[in-house]
């Protein structure tokens, strides 16, 4: 059984990434992966040289794979921001900026991390990704069916029962339920809000009222 390659010379590497010698060596003297001496030979160790490739979006491979899968796997790029909320690029810098959303560079380009993303996404109202507004816009049309009868008397509600109790749209109570100011079990794709709950936003509703 042969055994595996684990590295290669410098000109392969030249010829995968289809570089001139010069950009070849640059990238060595760079050290953005390992190499070692081999009979006074450099090489490329490469399993770094894997590392490095899917967590880099400049160079690609001549015969192979796209560069970044693992960047592009737990991250965006400002641009892909912007086209997710359906804004500019500058709009979606405004927003980094004035969020204060934690970014990384990344060939000195910023690149937001998908959790960060989602975390300051779900912590606010304004921002809808443009698969959510088509999801709102079901939701809206739903929202037009025949008056749904509610039993004031049950342990737990859907989002259209919470909503005709609240006074608001079962958009609002969807929104509500994801920025964490309501709270809700959820089975399956339905959420079940407690009674107990319902009724202490009706009381702060009276209270908000009274003030």
């Amino acid at each position: 059984m042969a055994k595996e390659k684990t590295t290669m010379s410098v000109s392969e590497m030249q010829r995968m990434l289809g570089l001139k010698k010069t950009d070849a060596y640059w990238l060595v003297h760079k050290k953005v992966f390992d190499t070692i001496l081999v009979e006074k030979k450099m090489r490329v160790v490469i399993a770094s040289f894997e590392k490095w490739y899917a967590n880099q979006l400049r160079h690609s491979k001549v015969n192979g794979p796209p560069p970044g899968a693992e960047l592009r796997a737990y991250s965006i790029s400002v641009k892909e921001m912007a086209e997710l909320l359906g804004v500019s690029d500058d709009v979606a810098y405004a927003i980094i900026k004035r969020n204060k959303i934690e970014t990384f560079d990344a060939e000195h380009r910023k690149r937001i991390r998908k959790d960060v993303f989602e975390k300051w996404y779900q912590g606010q109202n304004k921002y809808r990704t443009t698969e959510d507004r088509k999801r709102d816009n079901v939701l809206e049309n739903q929202e037009k069916r025949p008056p749904l009868m509610v039993d004031p008397d049950k342990q737990s509600y859907g989002v259209r029962e919470a909503a005709i109790l609240l006074g608001c749209t079962e958009q609002a109570i969807r929104r509500m339920i994801r920025a964490g100011e309501l709270e809700a079990g959820k089975y399956g794709n339905r959420y079940l809000i407690a009674r107990s709950e319902i009724e202490w936003w009706i009381l702060q509703q009276k209270l908000d009222t009274q003030r």
